[in-house]
């Protein structure tokens, strides 16, 4: 991995010369270049994947600069999709590379990511919520909260 601190505390100025300078959007610049970046959805991944074999696997066809693999809250176990970020035109051959590959005895989908689909909002059915606090008991309905109104 990349080290994240100043060229004089990270002990590698090989690390930080390699490291994109993240702008806005999704472009960044490398090594006085501006580059474009493509998210990337990866499922089908084996459970026992990690973020560095999949970083491996995508650094043979371009540039890397994120991997993410999701992960589920409540178990705490990789849900077998992530998404790699890598510049634009990296992207295209690894979807074309690595689409359908197998990789730790599961065939690969890799497609470019797309945007999350807006959700709406969570309904408590007709009553309104009366209580926000913190969850250890002590509650006190909004009313009797001082400079709190309905």
């Amino acid at each position: 991995r990349g080290c994240f601190q100043t060229a004089a505390r990270c002990g590698s100025n090989l690390q930080m010369a390699n490291r994109p300078e993240f702008m806005e959007g999704n472009r960044f610049r490398q090594n006085g270049e501006e580059q474009e970046m493509k998210s990337l959805y990866v499922g089908n991944l084996p459970y026992s994947a990690t973020e560095d074999e999949v970083r491996d696997l995508f650094s043979q066809h371009g540039e890397v600069s994120r991997v993410k693999l999701v992960i589920d809250r409540e178990t705490n176990r990789p849900k077998g999709f992530g998404f790699v970020e890598m510049d634009d035109n990296g992207a295209a051959g690894a979807i074309q590379a690595l689409d359908g590959q197998e990789f730790g005895g599961r065939r690969l989908r890799v497609n470019e990511a797309r945007e999350r689909a807006e959700r709406p909002q969570r309904s408590f059915g007709d009553r309104p919520r009366r209580f926000d606090g913190p969850r250890n008991g002590n509650f006190r309905p909004r009313e009797e909260r001082p400079g709190t109104e309905f």
